[in-house]
């Protein structure tokens, strides 16, 4: 993958590891006899950040789907909401949970209530 790096121009990065790794600018630097750019590090680091932001985009549709769940049961079986609201409650409340991304669990949807 050819980007540009400020400072440095275009390099060859690379395979982008995951969704969850970005570009690391201080993996070049500029050979004062060449004038060319050359990887004196690794190209791409992992991102936090990143991570958890594609947690967050793939719980998006499932508090969506929970927030209708609870609508459908309050009209339905008021005493039955109360079941969804406490799942869809676990959904906004994983990013709060879990210290590392990859140790994510999502609720179970409850079913049939």
């Amino acid at each position: 993958m050819r980007i540009k790096i400020e400072g440095i121009g275009y390099v060859n990065a690379g395979v982008k590891p995951s969704e969850h790794h970005q570009i690391n600018p201080a993996a070049w630097s500029i050979n004062e006899e060449t004038g060319l750019a050359e990887l004196v590090g690794n190209p791409w680091v992992y991102s936090d950040a990143l991570h958890w932001d594609a947690i967050r985009a793939e719980r998006a549709p499932l508090l969506a789907e929970a927030d209708e769940l609870v609508k459908r049961a309050e009209d339905a079986n008021p005493a039955a909401a109360d079941v969804y609201r406490a799942y869809r409650q676990a959904l906004r409340d994983v990013p709060q949970t879990y210290v590392n991304p990859d140790d994510v669990v999502w609720p179970t949807k409850p079913m049939g209530v």
